[in-house]
């Protein structure tokens, strides 16, 4: 193992005992969310944001758009929406998204699954049509 990777395993260990850390800390206070089709961990608070964040992965592990409709946060409402969309290729779906960059990157995402770039006229966003275009 050279040098570099050697950093990076260590970096990564310390990235992973400090959640570990702060999740001890807060006695349980905190969950552990994570959005499927964007890879990423998120720590929220116990709250309605939290019961927000399970309703979403429910929704998207269940491919049921109609599960995000009890989400009251509109951003996660969003997310939920999105996220049900792309895992089930429906560029209908967008449309329900109200928040614009999470609407253009529900069809941009589509269009990379499936590659029909006639979606792309449907993003507002300039730089994400523009590179939706090109996609071949």
């Amino acid at each position: 193992m050279d040098r570099s990777s050697s950093i990076a395993l260590v970096l990564i260990c310390v990235i992973v005992l400090v959640i570990a850390v702060v999740m001890l800390k807060n006695n349980g206070q905190e969950g552990v969310i994570t959005s499927t089709t964007q890879k990423t961990v998120v720590i929220v608070p116990t709250t309605t944001l939290s019961q927000d964040f399970q309703d979403l992965n429910k929704a998207v592990n269940d491919q049921d758009s109609k599960k995000c409709d009890t989400i009251q946060d509109q951003k996660v409402k969003d997310l939920c929406v999105r996220d049900v969309a792309i895992a089930t290729n429906n560029p209908g779906m967008c449309e329900q998204v109200v928040t614009v960059t999470l609407k253009d990157t529900c069809y941009y995402k589509i269009v990379l699954n499936n590659k029909d770039t006639s979606i792309c006229a449907k993003i507002t966003t300039a730089n994400i049509r523009d590179t939706c275009s090109r996609i071949a």
